[in-house]
């Protein structure tokens, strides 16, 4: 199973569709919080719904787990039974998901961004332990990590200690240096 947090959002719900497709006969663990009117179940439905034709959508759903949680909680929100399930079955992580505002308190962002992203390390190192085996992590980063610079950043510089334009470049510089951090021992 790959599991995706984020699906539910623009990138992550062109993520969920194109592993649909790619990986046909893996099912896919979708992350997703409850929002008071829908089920996670109903969120991910209407996504695939916007994703692809009825009788397609249909099909795919069935390949598609919903896992209520929430990334802001600890152990990511979920129920005991979920983390057995995924500690067991996971195969690749995919962390999509983040807060993509540029008007929240840097502990609001660093609670979205960062937290988030060492919850759902700490879920794959949890599936590694339980597997024996490596599980890549998949990271969708942004752009914005660079700070603010007018010289030309390579793809492996990240300064942690200039100045961001806003808290959501603050957050995901240092989600990704958590990131960077942990690919000493994940394979990432």
């Amino acid at each position: 199973m790959i599991f995706l947090t984020g699906g539910t959002g623009f990138l992550g719900s062109q993520l969920l569709g194109r592993l649909l497709l790619a990986y046909p006969s893996e099912d896919i663990g979708v992350l997703v919080r409850s929002n008071g009117e829908r089920s996670a179940r109903e969120r991910t439905l209407l996504v695939l719904k916007e994703l692809f034709p009825r009788d397609i959508a249909s099909q795919l759903s069935k390949r598609v787990i919903s896992v209520e949680g929430d990334l802001t909680k600890p152990r990511l929100g979920l129920a005991n039974g979920d983390i057995s399930m995924l500690s067991s079955q996971v195969s690749k992580v995919f962390h999509c998901a983040a807060s993509v505002s540029f008007s929240q308190a840097i502990q609001e962002a660093r609670i979205a961004n960062v937290s988030s992203t060492d919850r759902v390390l700490d879920l794959t190192y949890l599936v590694q332990r339980t597997r024996g085996d490596v599980v890549p992590f998949h990271y969708v980063s942004t752009a914005y990590v660079v700070g603010d610079t007018e010289r030309t950043v390579g793809p492996d510089e990240l300064c942690l200690d200039g100045q961001f334009k806003n808290t959501y470049e603050q957050s995901k510089a240092e989600a990704e240096f958590a990131v960077r951090q942990a690919c000493n021992s994940l394979h990432c």
